[in-house]
């Protein structure tokens, strides 16, 4: 019998350090249960996530690839019938990966029972959450990243609104791996509970969630000032983490960036298509109760 692989794809924003250190901390309890976590090679400071994944198939190094599931498997026991890696790489980067990299890992259906399980939050909540982080990345191959542009000038950017296609990622998903791998799930607040229940297992403990504070007004100001210049990577880095200190030291009078509701609705029109069929085919709502509420009232 196939041994199931089940790849936790994100999103971003979407509680995905909480589970991986959650997974990380919990990896000898789990595997008494037969269920595998491999071991992430990471500084001190990094997430325990399976990176490695993502780099491998945006180079489309089929020989790295699976060099790495070589030393994935060295960990298995002959009890393990599960085993899970992690990277929200795998979201994020997917519509960049080679095409060498995609054939690399669909040759993973021949040795696993696989999916792949992916979280996804309502989309304006993801927009903002995406549109600060892309402000705090580096300059690099992706064009929006590190650069002065407003929330509609990011919209512009293809590769940045591709990502509300929730839906399409699942069917690409499903043509590369096969019918029915990916499994959606909707964001509510707490994915380690929700993941740990989806795969029979309880808390080992209660789980802390990882709240990774998003940079009010003021610090996304900050930031578009910041990314006016093209500074090297480590200087970036150090400017993000010196405005994310000023951002926190002024509190409430940072206020969450707030977007007009025309840009609100140019979100849930690049979505819209996404939010009904997860509804109609998985029943899973990304409805705001406002929205919810406003459906009912047509409705009448």
């Amino acid at each position: 019998m196939l041994q199931k692989l089940i790849l936790h794809a994100g999103s971003p924003k979407t509680g995905t350090t909480s589970l991986q250190r959650y997974l990380d901390r919990h990896r000898a309890a789990l595997l008494h249960e037969g269920i595998l976590y491999p071991r992430a090679e990471m500084a001190p400071d990094q997430k325990p996530k399976h990176q490695w994944i993502v780099d491998a198939l945006l180079a489309g190094n089929g020989g790295q690839f699976r060099g790495k599931m070589e030393e994935v498997l060295a960990e298995v026991n002959p009890d393990t019938h599960t085993i899970i890696l992690s990277t929200e790489g795998l979201f994020n980067h997917w519509w960049d990966f080679a095409a060498a990299g995609r054939h690399a890992l669909a040759s993973l259906v021949d040795r696993f029972s696989v999916s792949v399980w992916v979280w996804f939050r309502d989309p304006v909540s993801f927009v903002r959450s995406s549109y600060i982080q892309m402000l705090k990345n580096p300059r690099g191959c992706i064009s929006c990243c590190g650069r002065d542009l407003s929330v509609n000038e990011m919209l512009d950017d293809h590769w940045f609104s591709k990502h509300l296609d929730y839906i399409g990622f699942l069917r690409d998903v499903d043509g590369v791996l096969g019918h029915g791998t990916a499994v959606p799930f909707a964001y509510h607040g707490d994915t380690v509970r929700a993941f740990l229940t989806s795969l029979g297992v309880e808390y080992a403990e209660g789980a802390s969630l990882y709240a990774n504070r998003t940079l009010g007004e003021a610090g996304v100001e900050l930031l578009r000032i910041f990314n006016r210049h093209d500074l090297l990577e480590e200087k970036k880095r150090a400017g993000v983490a010196l405005i994310g200190q000023v951002d926190t030291l002024l509190g409430f009078a940072s206020q969450p960036l707030r977007l007009s509701w025309k840009t609100e609705e140019r979100i849930r029109a690049l979505a819209s298509e996404s939010i009904d069929d997860l509804e109609r085919d998985f029943g899973l709502s990304l409805r705001s109760r406002a929205e919810h509420d406003l459906l009912k009232s047509n409705a009448k």
